[in-house]
């Protein structure tokens, strides 16, 4: 038996803007909106799946086996807008502060950021099928997409959090309906990145990168041969720049916002990317420190 548990019925089925042949067959009858509320406030979710692992109880490792302990749920949520604000202000916390369980056994418990809430699951034919109650899930990680300035495609964010209680999961009532389909609000190309002191209003892409709960993300940006050598100086000074990522909708509004404290250039180089125009360079931009937060055309 695999250590890894996965719900039986929560299979993300495929996202906004996938193609079917990208996403592949479906592997469970619920495929379609799923919604989130946190302290009553409902919004949705482009996907959501969870898992739970098989652990040693004396080292705590996956034992590779059915034999052992329930480890701590792994709880997946992929979004773009249309949030509760107590999911984006968990967001914001969990990236600057990185929570820990404290206790054993019944008495486990986080310290630090978390997040109760409840998923529900709705099929094809549109009626809910599943209510998911999580509670104290501490985030671990956000996944941010390789952003492209050429690019028609939807973004999308993948939060990534564990809890040390487990999930409730009851059947829906197949009553209550799924939420009215939304366009695409937000693109790939919905980027302006800044930094004080440096022209970056041409960075062409930002390649994908995961931001750790405690940590601040480091940036790979493409741009135009014009503007290297700024970049070149700024490296080789090694000078700190204060900065900031605007993710923003389709209209240019602002959804999230990234501050970057005391930002190096790290390293510039020609770029090799397979797209990326003659003479492009690829710099690396470490910050210090790093806060995520939400704009209020998030939760619309």
């Amino acid at each position: 038996m695999n250590a890894i548990l996965r719900s039986t019925i929560l299979v993300l089925g495929a996202l906004a803007g996938a193609s079917a042949a990208a996403a592949g067959p479906a592997q469970s009858a619920v495929v379609g909106e799923y919604t989130l509320t946190v302290a009553g406030q409902t919004g949705r979710l482009l996907g959501f799946d969870s898992m739970i692992t098989v652990v040693d109880p004396k080292t705590g490792a996956m034992t590779g086996t059915s034999q052992g302990v329930l480890g701590d749920e792994e709880l997946t949520f992929r979004f773009e807008t249309g949030l509760p604000t107590g999911f984006t202000a968990w967001l914001g916390q969990g990236l600057a502060t990185k929570a820990t369980e404290v206790g054993v056994g019944a008495q486990k418990r986080v310290a630090g950021p978390s997040l109760s809430g409840t998923v529900m699951a709705f099929s094809q034919a549109g009626t809910n099928t599943q209510l998911v109650t999580f509670q104290q899930a501490m985030l671990a990680a956000v996944d941010f997409p390789a952003f492209d300035a050429r690019s028609k495609s939807p973004a999308i964010l993948v939060a990534k959090a564990k809890s040390p209680i487990s999930l409730r999961r009851t059947m829906g009532d197949g009553k209550t309906p799924r939420p009215a389909v939304r366009p695409v609000r937000w693109l790939l190309s919905g980027y302006r990145l800044s930094l004080t002191g440096l022209d970056l209003a041409r960075a062409s892409r930002i390649a994908a990168f995961t931001w750790n709960a405690g940590t601040a993300p480091r940036l790979v940006v493409a741009l135009p041969a014009a503007d290297g050598a700024a970049l070149g100086k700024a490296a080789q000074a090694r000078a700190q720049h204060e900065g900031k990522l605007e993710l923003v909708d389709i209209r240019g509004q602002p959804l999230y916002e990234i501050i970057l404290h005391g930002v190096t250039v790290a390293s510039i180089a020609k770029s090799t990317a397979p797209g990326d125009p003659p003479n492009s360079y690829e710099a690396t931009l470490v910050p210090a420190t790093a806060v995520f937060s939400a704009s209020p055309g998030a939760a619309q």
